[in-house]
């Protein structure tokens, strides 16, 4: 009988160890042999293979005729796979520690939440570290974070004649909600907003930032401020000066008359 082993572990027959393999053995017919496979550190024992199959340990073989048998044993998972997430998203494994063999290579997703944008993978023997689907290899010990951000948008405020807006133009981040407020000079009318805002006829509402945007209030002029009373003074008084003038005029053609 033939024993052998992989380089990851040894195997006892009959409470003795080989001093190299593969191991020869003479024995008579019909003698029972015991095989234990033991793993070596951080190693597992597999499985029988040859003249000797499954995973039974220790098993006990009877000789009937040349037997060969080879003992198979996997090296356990030896390194840390630690995912990681910045900003607001989801990846695939989960965020967490794995335990992989030396050389695994694990495939990795990242998908931002609403608002969010990928921005990228940091971390060794990452695949491709701009792809949000890709691959790192486990060969040590990894920390791999997943990192998303959000982009900045530009809000335009702007105004026609005769009136303002607040807040002034800036920068926020997607999602925002941002109360923006119009508000007319005196003899002015708010008359609505131009743009995606949430209320177009009310001076105060808020604006979703999702885009760079921009908004405008609009005004007119108040008919009230037409007729204001300066207005109906000045148009009074303008119509006295030229009753008064024609008077003055009619009664200077009389004069002459007579």
């Amino acid at each position: 009988m033939d024993v052998s082993s992989s380089n990851l572990g040894t195997v006892r027959i009959d409470h003795s160890y080989p001093s190299d393999y593969p191991a020869p053995y003479t024995l008579a017919c019909s003698a029972h042999v015991e095989l234990e496979a033991l793993p070596a550190d951080g190693c597992v024992f597999d499985s029988w293979t040859g003249d000797l199959t499954g995973a039974k340990n220790p098993v006990t073989v009877v000789m009937g005729d040349d037997k060969s048998i080879t003992a198979h044993f996997h090296r356990l998972a030896g390194y840390t796979l630690t995912m990681q997430v910045y900003g607001s998203g989801t990846i695939t494994p989960d965020a967490g520690n794995y335990s992989y063999e030396d050389g695994d290579i694990v495939d990795i997703i990242a998908m931002p939440d609403t608002g969010w944008l990928f921005g990228g993978w940091s971390g060794d023997d990452v695949a491709d570290p701009t792809s949000a689907n890709t691959t790192v290899t486990v060969d040590s010990d990894k920390i791999i974070t997943a990192v998303f951000y959000q982009p900045l948008y530009t809000l335009t405020m702007q105004a026609t004649d005769g009136g303002s807006v607040t807040p002034g133009t800036q920068m926020y981040n997607s999602g925002t909600v941002v109360d923006i407020t119009a508000t007319p000079m005196e003899g002015w009318k708010f008359d609505g907003w131009s743009g995606s805002v949430a209320d177009a006829s009310l001076a105060t509402t808020t604006v979703t930032i999702s885009d760079n945007t921009t908004i405008v209030a609009n005004f007119s002029q108040s008919r009230r401020a037409l007729f204001s009373w300066p207005v109906i003074g000045g148009i009074i008084a303008g119509g006295i000066a030229v009753i008064v003038l024609i008077v003055l005029l009619v009664r200077r053609r009389l004069y002459y008359y007579y």
